[in-house]
């Protein structure tokens, strides 16, 4: 593999768990990222007292090639599934009805139904003299849903944020992002707040660990909130080759407004979920194409 950019240090670990860099990969380079998430999930519908649990799973495939060494274009793709295991219902529950309502759908695998397509730009990069680094993203996804949710099936959304991220010591960084992510195609169509924040820890070998924690506030289809907490560590197997592992845990609370009957009102349906998840990932950057060697100042 070739080394990175000047404008991109070897040693830096890419940040890993769900925390998105200011960074870009650099001019010409194609970084690819690949991750696998599982876990159990138990959820409850609140309005009609049913309970089910299942195994959620998700691939992540994840393309970024740099433009300039500025600017990124992004394409990804994830594949998504869920194996039903209920086992008993709560007291005074019923098991769900899979097959019908909003919530927990039937069965489903290998349904590779988001896709991705996006940019990320660096306004400015702490390496080059400037108190931190500082960046956008804007990006569409087809066909989302939830990877914290068995919620049916949206068109799509708009993701649209800002990045940051802060060298505290040589052996401490910070990360954090805050944007929206707009719904298209749902009842109610207003957009989702979010922001994460990422601690990161150099232990040395090329080792690293972190703890974050992300809160989507949900105004969209009646509202709600999705707290996420994970933790984890990363390997820097060479300069441009990084394994991540990591889990956590997701809470999500939800209130969906329901088709309207008779064409007068939308019916309240509220939904509690809790997400305990373990992914792995990896990452590996290459030069794509040869960059115009630069004049000598």
């Amino acid at each position: 593999m070739v080394g990175p950019s000047p404008a991109r240090p070897a040693h830096r670990l890419r940040p890993a768990g769900f925390g998105q860099t200011p960074i870009t990969v650099g001019k010409h380079y194609l970084q690819m990222q690949v991750g696998q998430r599982g876990g159990w999930l138990s959820g409850t519908s609140l309005a009609t007292n049913t309970y089910a649990e299942g195994n959620p799973s998700q691939t992540n495939v994840l393309l970024r090639f740099g433009l300039t060494n500025k600017t990124e274009v992004q394409l990804g793709v994830a594949r998504m599934g869920f194996s039903r295991t209920t086992l008993e219902p709560l007291p005074g529950a019923n098991l769900i009805d899979w097959a019908a309502g909003n919530y927990f759908p039937a069965d489903y695998s290998g349904r590779w139904n988001n896709f991705q397509l996006g940019l990320r730009h660096t306004l400015f990069d702490e390496t080059q003299n400037k108190p931190f680094s500082l960046g956008l993203i804007g990006n569409y996804t087809h066909q989302a849903s939830a990877d914290y949710s068995r919620q049916n099936d949206l068109p799509g959304h708009v993701q649209l944020g800002i990045l940051g991220a802060k060298s505290l010591s040589n052996k401490v960084s910070a990360l954090g992002n805050i944007g929206i992510n707009q719904p298209i195609g749902g009842v109610v169509n207003s957009p989702n707040i979010y922001y994460l924040v990422n601690f990161g820890f150099d232990l040395g070998k090329n080792l690293g660990t972190f703890f974050e924690t992300r809160l989507d506030y949900l105004t969209s289809d009646g509202g709600g909130t999705v707290n996420t907490f994970d933790a984890g560590f990363a390997w820097k197997l060479t300069p441009n080759f990084q394994f991540d592992l990591f889990g956590g845990y997701v809470r999500t609370d939800m209130l969906i407004e329901s088709a309207p009957r008779n064409n007068l009102l939308l019916f309240p349906d509220a939904s509690r979920e809790h997400y305990w998840f373990l992914a792995g990932g990896l990452s590996w950057k290459i030069k794509a194409l040869p960059s115009k060697p630069q004049k000598a100042e």
